[in-house]
């Protein structure tokens, strides 16, 4: 079961997609269904030279900043459609305070291209588009090192230029993204460096560096070469059909509710419609971080059409439901009452969108 899979999971609790799941559609290279992911390459970074980049039929060889890598995308094309969703995922490997690297995704041991492949069906199934999950580099296949380039400048600018390449090579004309936490953080960039996106849905990412993070979490990366809004809000586009959400638990322990707010007033003053969205998360060991549900479902709602307000409602039922799921389950009161004040955020504090 791939990654993605538990997220479409929790997407269906509240949305009734019809008909089954379908294969992946368009090319599949060398994809085989019992080959699964290095956990090693993950830890330690990979590399790859071009011609074995072009030797696979979903991949794409990208340059930026005199450096190159091979980023893996996994793709369900139905025919007729030029847009395309994607997705960002989270990181996969953390090291707390500069210790040894662990890998924090419990199943990426037990996930392998078919698995990306049957979740970029699922996708486009879901949304009646196509869908393509892009591997950010070090992940899934595809060549670097999460740890170093992760929330970077130089990461931004890699995926840019793949999502140039992917729609060269395919057609596609219109992206729409989603992402969580570090996958968020690019999509902030991709905003700034692209005219062709028309829902943006970023959950929980460290949008704007801000001096709590500095000193929490930031010691062993680079802060000269980190994403931060300011360095590139200035470009981001105020088209009149793009549409942004961010979706925030104020209790996260990750990315701090002060750079998302820092995101959202920056982009706000310079007239970028930006609706910000409060809720709870799901119950996930104390961290208030993930809500890549949340912000699936905020994507599909944006593509639906539904209104900010429509929208803000189905986040509400989102962060009432996990509030009561983390009264049940929290083993303290500390984390209890965080539950409960991540909920009466959610429904009393919403942000409306810009005008």
């Amino acid at each position: 079961m791939g990654i993605v899979r538990t997220v479409l999971a929790t997407l269906a609790l509240v949305v009734a997609f019809a008909g089954p799941v379908g294969a992946a559609v368009g090319p599949t290279g060398e994809v085989a269904s019992r080959t699964y992911f290095s956990v090693d390459d993950l830890v330690n970074g990979t590399s790859m030279t071009q011609s074995q980049c072009d030797a696979l039929a979903t991949a794409v060889w990208v340059t930026a900043d005199n450096s190159s890598e091979c980023l893996r995308y996994y793709m369900s094309a139905p025919q007729g459609r030029d847009d395309a969703v994607v997705l960002l995922h989270g990181d996969f490997v953390n090291a707390d305070n500069g210790g040894t690297p662990r890998v924090t995704a419990a199943d990426y041991a037990r996930t392998g291209p078919q698995d990306e492949l049957n979740d970029a069906a699922a996708l486009a199934q879901n949304f009646g588009r196509t869908a393509i999950v892009l591997a950010r580099p070090g992940t899934f296949g595809s060549s670097g090192n999460e740890l170093k380039i992760r929330h970077t400048v130089h990461e931004a600018r890699l995926v840019d230029a793949a999502l140039s390449l992917i729609a060269a090579r395919h057609g596609i004309r219109r992206f729409h993204l989603v992402g969580q936490s570090g996958g968020a953080i690019l999509i902030g960039a991709l905003l700034a460096s692209r005219s062709d996106i028309g829902c943006a849905s970023l959950g929980a990412g460290r949008l704007a560096v801000t001096a709590e993070d500095a000193a929490r979490d930031l010691a062993e990366e680079a802060p000269q070469t980190l994403l931060d809004d300011q360095a590139y809000m200035a470009g981001v586009r105020g088209a009149a059909d793009l549409r942004t959400f961010v979706i925030s638990d104020p209790a996260d322990i990750r990315s701090s509710i002060a750079g998302q707010n820092l995101f959202v007033a920056r982009a706000r003053a310079r007239g970028i419609p930006v609706t910000h969205l409060l809720t709870v998360a799901n119950f996930d060991r104390g961290a208030h971080h993930d809500v890549m549900g949340q912000a699936l479902r905020v994507l599909y709602e944006c593509l639906d059409g539904a209104s900010d307000e429509r929208i803000a409602a189905v986040v509400q039922q989102f962060g009432r439901e996990n509030a009561r799921k983390w009264a049940q389950q929290a083993p303290s009161p500390r984390l209890r009452q965080a539950a409960m004040r991540s909920s009466s955020a959610s429904t009393s504090a919403r942000s409306p969108s810009a005008k």
